[in-house]
C-alpha cells in the first residue's frame, strides 16, 4: 500500500475495507468528514502555501505571518478551529451530508438558543475573540443571518479547489487526491480534468456486462443497486446492493436477512491496485461476529479451503466478510463466463447461509 493520506484513512478506524458507498450514509459521511478535516489540519500545519490559500479562500482573510494555532475535533461544535490575528474561525465541513439544525445558523432556536447549538457554544467560548463560523462543503444554498456576535459564512469545496497550490508530489497534492477519494466532487473533477483514456474501453464494458448479468440472474431489484467506483493506488468498479421490499424481487429479499440491522447488504465487482492484478470482490455486511465466522466457514467449505485462488477475510470489528479471487487474465474467451460463474457461486452460497 502506498504511504499517503488516503492509505491512513483506509488503515484507520474511519474506514472498513470496502470499495462501495456508505453502508450507513450519515454515520459514514461523518467519519469521512472527520478524517478530511484531520488531514486538512495536518497539511495546514506543515504546508505554508496551502495554509495561506486556505485563509484566503475559506476564511476570507489575507494571510500574514503568525504562529499557527489549529485544533481538530477538540469539541463537539465544529470540526476545526483556527486562531488567527483576524479572529477565531470555526470550520464545519460537509461531504455530501446534511446540515443538522444545531449546526445551521438559519435555525434560530437550535443553533443560537439551544445550549448545545454551535452558535451558543461558540459564543460561550469566543465572544471576545471576533468569532467566525464557516460551513464548508454543504451543497445547498443558505440564507445566513448577519449577526455581529458571530460572522457566519458558507463556502463550497470549489472555493478551496480554485487556485489550489499545484506543486507536484507534495503534501498539498496528496491532500487533493485524498479529498477526491473521500468524495469531494470539486477535487474529483480536478483529477479527471487531467485524465486521458489511452487504453481500450472494451474490458470495462465487458465488466459491466458480467455484473449486470449477475444482478439480473440473482433477481436483484435494480432500484436498490447503486453503481460505485473508487480510484487511486486502490480502485474498484461495481455495485452497492441495498435492502428491498419489492414483492417481485423474492431472491433479493432473501439477501435482506444477511444483516437485519442495516439497510446495506453488500458490494460486488472488480478491484485492484496499479501494481497488482485485478480481482473479483464481494464485501458483505453481516448480523454479528458469530454470523461472520459461520458464513466464512460455509464459503471455505464450498469453495475449497485449500484453494489459494481466492481469499475469505473476516472483519470482526465491523462485522464484514470480504471475499476475493484473482481475475483470470488469460486470453481464454471463456474468462468472462468464469467471472460470471464465480459471482453466481458466491451469491448462491450467501443465500444458503442465511
Amino acid at each position: 500500500m502506498t504511504p499517503n493520506l488516503y492509505s491512513l484513512y483506509k488503515r484507520g478506524n474511519y474506514f472498513h475495507l470496502r470499495l462501495g458507498k456508505d453502508a450507513e450514509p450519515e454515520t459514514k459521511k461523518e467519519e469521512k468528514e472527520r478524517f478530511a478535516m484531520a488531514a486538512i489540519g495536518f497539511v495546514l500545519m506543515h504546508h505554508d502555501g496551502f495554509y495561506n490559500h486556505f485563509l484566503k479562500q475559506i476564511c476570507g482573510i489575507q494571510p500574514i505571518a503568525h504562529k499557527k494555532d489549529i485544533t481538530v475535533e477538540q469539541n463537539l461544535w465544529g470540526d476545526m478551529v483556527l486562531r488567527t490575528p483576524d479572529g477565531i474561525f470555526v470550520i464545519e465541513a460537509k461531504i455530501n451530508a446534511t446540515l443538522k439544525p444545531h449546526q445551521n445558523p438559519e435555525n434560530e432556536v437550535e443553533f443560537w438558543q439551544n445550549a448545545k447549538g454551535y452558535g451558543a457554544e461558540i459564543m460561550r467560548r469566543f465572544s471576545n475573540d471576533n468569532p467566525h463560523y464557516v460551513i464548508l462543503g454543504y451543497r445547498n444554498a443558505l440564507s445566513l443571518p448577519k449577526r455581529s456576535m458571530i460572522h457566519c459564512s458558507h463556502k463550497f469545496w470549489d472555493k478551496l479547489e480554485e487556485g489550489y497550490p499545484e506543486t507536484k508530489n507534495d503534501l498539498a497534492c496528496d491532500l487533493a487526491d485524498c479529498l477526491a477519494l473521500l468524495g469531494v466532487e470539486a477535487f474529483n473533477l480536478r483529477k479527471t480534468k487531467k485524465m486521458k483514456i489511452t487504453e481500450s474501453l472494451y474490458q470495462a464494458t465487458s465488466a459491466f456486462e458480467i455484473l449486470d448479468s449477475v444482478a439480473l440472474r440473482c433477481g436483484l431489484d435494480r432500484a436498490k443497486l447503486k453503481y460505485s467506483y473508487s480510484s487511486a493506488e486502490g480502485w474498484g468498479l461495481g455495485y452497492d446492493v441495498y435492502k428491498t421490499e419489492k414483492a417481485s424481487a423474492k431472491e433479493h429479499i432473501r439477501l435482506n436477512d444477511l444483516n437485519r440491522h442495516k439497510d446495506y447488504i453488500l458490494w460486488f465487482g472488480y478491484c485492484g491496485t496499479s501494481n497488482e492484478n485485478c480481482s473479483r470482490y464481494v464485501s458483505v455486511s453481516l448480523r454479528d461476529i458469530k454470523h461472520v465466522h459461520m458464513v466464512e466457514a460455509v464459503l471455505k467449505k464450498a469453495l475449497g479451503d485449500n484453494d489459494s485462488s481466492f481469499t475469505v477475510v473476516p472483519n470482526e470489528v465491523d462485522k464484514w466478510l470480504e471475499i476475493s479471487a484473482d481475475l483470470n487474465t488469460s486470453d481464454d474467451p471463456k474468462a468472462g463466463v468464469l467471472d460470471y460463474a464465480w459471482f453466481m457461486s458466491i451469491f448462491d452460497i450467501l443465500k444458503k447461509s442465511i
